[in-house]
């Protein structure tokens, strides 16, 4: 439910929501990789979120760099995270 696009992004966040602090640890790391690269902002911010973890950072930063200057929260949240890193 969460990358069918075709869904309204209110479904789809409502279906993360769940996922939000226990995605990687739950096995969803490709899921979120997919969020991570999808077309929903907001999804996207959420998933790099939840794949800061050591092992997915340089995938986040990659996708972060692409994100535009005034991309929906949790978009600042994750370029703070990340530079706490730097």
């Amino acid at each position: 439910m969460i990358r069918d696009e075709s869904l309204p992004h209110d479904a789809r966040s409502a279906a993360f929501r769940p996922l939000r602090n226990t995605g990687t640890a739950l096995g969803q790391d490709r899921t979120m990789l997919e969020l991570l690269h999808g077309t929903d902002p907001w999804l996207a911010a959420a998933a790099a979120r939840t794949l800061i973890d050591g092992q997915h950072d340089a995938l986040v930063r990659a996708a972060v760099a692409t994100w535009p200057a005034d991309a929906p929260d949790p978009a600042e949240a994750v370029r703070s995270l990340l530079a706490l890193d730097d």
